[in-house]
């Protein structure tokens, strides 16, 4: 949820809205960036933060992952600009985090149903 806290700031700090681009070609090849431009090559000047698979190699993702792509943040309402709650599940050989986002902007992580509990978060 860290790349989506500094999506925020960068469309504060620019006063122009920041565009997420998600994309998952399987559940070990994935990638989530934060750019300037809502059709952004990742590694050129308009790509601002990502983390991708390469980066953290043993996390996996599920489909829901996609449904970030093509979100922006906003700089009039600092809102993210989908209708309904995105949800990921980022997992392990033996965890599982969900990342929920809100239409609000709020971020939540929580442990999915039947997942291992860890950390102290809660249940979602």
């Amino acid at each position: 949820m860290g790349l989506l806290h500094f999506a925020k700031s960068e469309t504060i700090k620019r006063n122009s809205a920041t565009f997420i681009i998600a994309t998952r070609a399987s559940a070990n090849d994935w990638s989530i960036s934060a750019t300037t431009t809502p059709t952004c090559t990742l590694n050129t000047a308009c790509d601002l933060k990502t983390l991708n698979s390469t980066m953290v190699k043993s996390i996996s993702t599920n489909a829901d992952l996609t449904l970030l792509n093509g979100a922006s943040i906003e700089a009039r309402r600092l809102l993210p600009t989908f209708a309904t709650t995105r949800s990921i599940i980022f997992s392990t050989d033996n965890y599982s985090l969900q990342a929920n986002w809100t239409i609000t902007g709020l971020n939540q992580l929580c442990i999915p149903t039947g997942a291992n509990s860890f950390g102290g978060y809660a249940a979602c």
